[in-house]
């Protein structure tokens, strides 16, 4: 079976020279051929279906194929998370609970995708799998991440009560919960 490669990005650098961009460029060639030396794909063709707990998914592009250098499967920010770590094509480019658990069945929860910051809460113990597993128990369950933050200070209503079972969320930190678009059900194994 084939695997997709995710190219870092470089949108954040400038070349300063010429030299320099010519170093930019060498690097990207030698990422490609190697990753086609290794059977890696850069792209995904239409309608090539992905395994999933349902049967098959396929994408179809009206470019002929999606391109899997661009942005979405980029390293976004220093977590080496990219779009794609999480919105896979196999779960129709959406987030499926099961699947999350396969990645964390196969990583013990050290994935990418497993971030502190999307923990039931970001104080939690991660320090074994098992702890883990009770950290990341509404992502593995739900397939949802935590969000929030402080209220708006125009808010035209008043945090008054804040009853979290993840001991998080307060008067002054509204939390809720995220779920991604999807476009099939995320049915679980």
């Amino acid at each position: 079976m084939k695997r997709s490669i995710w190219l870092p990005s470089y949108a954040g650098s400038r070349a300063s020279s010429l030299p320099a961009a010519i170093s930019m460029i060498a690097a990207l060639m030698l990422i490609c051929s190697a990753a086609t030396a290794q059977g890696l794909e850069l792209s995904l063709p239409n309608d090539h279906p992905e395994k999933n707990s349902g049967g098959k998914a396929a994408t179809f592009s009206t470019h002929g194929s999606v391109e899997l250098t661009g942005e979405f499967f980029q390293a976004q920010g220093s977590n080496g998370r990219s779009c794609a770590s999480c919105h896979i094509p196999g779960d129709a480019w959406a987030i499926n609970p099961g699947t999350l658990q396969d990645i964390f069945d196969e990583t013990g929860g050290t994935d990418p995708v497993f971030n502190i910051l999307d923990a039931n809460n970001p104080d939690m113990d991660v320090s074994t799998p098992e702890a883990r597993l009770a950290a990341f128990s509404m992502m593995l369950s739900r397939g949802v991440f935590r969000r929030g933050g402080a209220p708006r200070a125009d808010a035209e209503w008043e945090l008054v009560a804040a009853d979290d079972p993840h001991g998080f969320a307060s008067v002054s930190r509204l939390v809720h919960w995220r779920r991604p678009s999807i476009s099939r059900s995320a049915a679980r194994r």
